[in-house]
């Protein structure tokens, strides 16, 4: 082959391919997202129209994202077989993000149809709806993923077997669930995870008056595991009369056997109640700032230690805690409505400690599926809300400014991520278990980072750490 020619081959075969954007509704080229799903091409973005959609598929490229644009878009699979008899969607490719999409009435004939089966390495869920499924998300193996779910609702999802849950995370590295809405599972957990890591934060986590789910948070492997700053509520109807299980089903070789409970508020209505923290014998758990409200049984089994809780009167199985706040009501705005900020005068008022910063909460969760930063005067409030006389701030139409000021754009990101009007200002990363990983001038954070799930540490804010999420792209993003 002539030089030049073969020169000019190897720059055209060097050139990376560009994304394309691949628009799905009535009308257009494409109508269901089934039909693109064999035409996507690593990287590309597909955009489906609000709207109902009767449509199963599965989706093998990497790095995609799928996204409903104008509205929320709805797969309702009531009454079809599913992709590969699984899922409404089976994401067989790695580092998926899926916004805004409906997932609903899944089913099939081994019990476990699922709104997303997740087949690859890594994935993205925001602002999406799983109801009425037989799971909402499905996981199997992978000790190179994390999943990474917010601003989603989760809702009756389960066969009504025990075996299928509003969630259910397989033996997978890491999995963070934050700003969500999980209630109403039938029969099974609201949260489930078999993952190595998990950090559960500024969740509502609930049965309401008439779910009957088993756990609210179900961890049957252990793993290093943060549960912050969450309202959980066991209602009348729950099958499981402990609210947390922890490593029930035998600590997975190779975890970690300690599970963090800081600044949640938990209330149990279920007669006979068990214990709020039921743990594997050889586990341990961190208990920090917790209001624990309607049973008297706080922990059972394992080994425990901590301070700063409310408790009722006739508490026991928490003879490590130190510092308890003891009472017969801790002062909720309104527990029948699930409404359990604190009132003027209630004890939890100041007397929490405040912890390390790696686990101190900075965030309210904001109903529905939204969140605020959490204020911080005086001594911290026990429980999941921070006292305020004037109410929370509807976090969808007005931002802390000083939060603002902080913000990882975009995220989740591919590349490269930055913070406006920061970018000279240096800043600390570290992992999802605390672990520093690197330090970065505001204006380039990332860059080398592998794909996975950190935390921006702000030095104007101590104890103020933000979550970002690198995934694995490639593509040089375009549309045509």
């Amino acid at each position: 082959m002539n030089p030049v020619r073969c020169l000019v081959a190897m720059a055209v075969l060097s050139l990376p391919a560009l994304a394309v954007v691949w628009p799905v509704g009535p009308g257009r080229t494409y109508e269901l997202p089934s039909e693109v799903a064999s035409l996507v091409g690593d990287g590309d973005t597909v955009l489906i129209d609000a709207g109902t959609y009767a449509d199963v598929c599965s989706w093998r490229a990497h790095n995609l994202l799928l996204r409903g644009t104008g509205g929320r878009a709805v797969l309702d699979a009531d009454g079809m077989s599913l992709a590969e008899d699984k899922a409404i969607w089976v994401v067989k490719g790695s580092s998926a993000c899926v916004e805004s999409i409906e997932f609903a009435n899944a089913s099939c004939p081994d019990k476990n149809g699922a709104g997303i089966r997740q087949e690859g390495t890594g994935l993205t869920v925001s602002w999406c709806v799983f109801r009425d499924n037989e799971d909402g998300i499905m996981c199997g193996a992978d000790s190179l993923s994390d999943i990474f779910v917010e601003y989603s609702e989760f809702r009756h999802n389960g066969f009504g077997d025990g075996y299928s849950h509003n969630l259910y995370i397989g033996h997978i590295r890491s999995f963070t669930l934050q700003y969500c809405w999980s209630h109403r599972a039938y029969i099974g957990h609201e949260v489930k995870s078999r993952a190595r890591f998990n950090y559960i934060l500024y969740n509502r986590i609930m049965d309401e008056d008439s779910g009957d789910a088993s756990r609210e948070i179900d961890l049957p492997n252990g793993g290093r595991s943060y549960v912050i700053g969450n309202l959980l509520h066991k209602g009348q109807y729950a099958e499981n009369s402990n609210t947390v299980g922890y490593g029930l089903e035998g600590v997975t070789a190779g975890y970690d056997t300690v599970l963090f409970c800081v600044n949640n508020t938990m209330v149990n209505q279920r007669s006979p109640q068990g214990p709020f923290l039921q743990l594997q014998g050889g586990t341990r758990a961190q208990v920090f700032n917790n209001v624990f409200y309607g049973g008297t049984e706080i922990v059972r089994g394992g080994r425990h230690q901590g301070s700063n809780n409310w408790v009722p009167v006739g508490h026991y199985g928490d003879d490590s805690l130190t510092g308890s706040v003891v009472g017969t009501d801790p002062g909720l705005v309104g527990p029948a409505s699930f409404d359990y900020r604190l009132l003027p005068g209630s004890a939890c008022i100041d007397s929490g400690v405040t912890p390390d910063s790696t686990l101190r909460p900075v965030f309210h969760y904001v109903h529905p599926c939204d969140r605020e930063p959490r204020p911080v005067a005086g001594a911290m409030d026990i429980g999941a809300y921070e006292y305020t006389s004037t109410g929370l701030v509807d976090s969808r139409t007005a931002r802390d400014p000083s939060e603002a000021v902080l913000k990882v754009s975009p995220n989740p990101f591919f590349g490269w991520a930055s913070i406006r009007n920061r970018e000279r200002e240096r800043f600390v990363v570290c992992d999802r278990a605390g672990r520093r990983v690197g330090e970065y001038h505001g204006g380039s954070i990332g860059a080398d980072l592998c794909p996975g799930v950190y935390l921006l540490l702000d030095p104007a804010r101590p104890g103020c750490a933000l979550p970002f999420v690198k995934l694995g792209r490639s593509a040089t993003a375009g549309s045509r």
